[in-house]
């Protein structure tokens, strides 16, 4: 609708690389677990949940600005 110089879809866009991390990761999870690794198969995990958890809360902000001018931080983030 705005085009690729909007600034929503430029942040957006800013998801991919995350998106492909989350991906390299899921591609070592099954090596991981058939090697019975299961310390390094659970720090992957979280670290596909907290790239998940992250794109959530930006994505959640980013439809809060477009919807209502205001963008909104995390329950838990404080800024000094």
């Amino acid at each position: 609708m705005y085009g690729e110089d909007h600034h929503a879809i430029q942040r957006l866009q800013s998801y991919y690389p995350a998106l492909d991390k989350q991906l390299e990761y899921a591609q070592q999870l099954h090596p991981l677990l058939m090697e019975k690794k299961h310390d390094e198969y659970m720090a992957l995990i979280a670290k596909i949940q907290g790239i998940s958890d992250m794109i959530k809360i930006d994505a959640k902000s980013l439809l809060n600005s477009l919807t209502t001018g205001k963008e909104i931080l995390p329950e838990k983030e404080n800024i000094n």
